[in-house]
């Protein structure tokens, strides 16, 4: 008898929606309740991605980016040389 090779989540497609929030919420806290120990790495991250997040909205408030240095994030086929162009502004 052939053993099942098991889920492989690399071959799920997750959708940016709300299933999608709550397919990563789940397996965020599936995780944590397997792994306690991981809480205050994890409560860590957390704190440091929310302040990155107001100091980055706060720095854009304060200074805006002005016409054509927008980032720029285009991305081109492999068998393409060199880097992707971007389109002008």
């Amino acid at each position: 008898m052939a053993l099942h090779r098991g889920i492989n989540f690399s071959s799920m497609e997750v959708e940016g929606n709300l299933g999608g929030f709550v397919f990563a919420a789940g397996t965020v806290i599936c995780t944590l309740i397997g792994l306690p120990w991981l809480v205050p790495a994890f409560l860590a991250s957390l704190t440091l991605g929310v302040g990155l997040a107001f100091v980055l909205h706060a720095w854009h408030a304060r200074y805006p980016a002005k016409s054509g240095q927008a980032l720029c994030l285009r991305t081109r086929h492999p068998s393409e040389p060199g880097p992707a162009p971007c389109p002008d502004a």
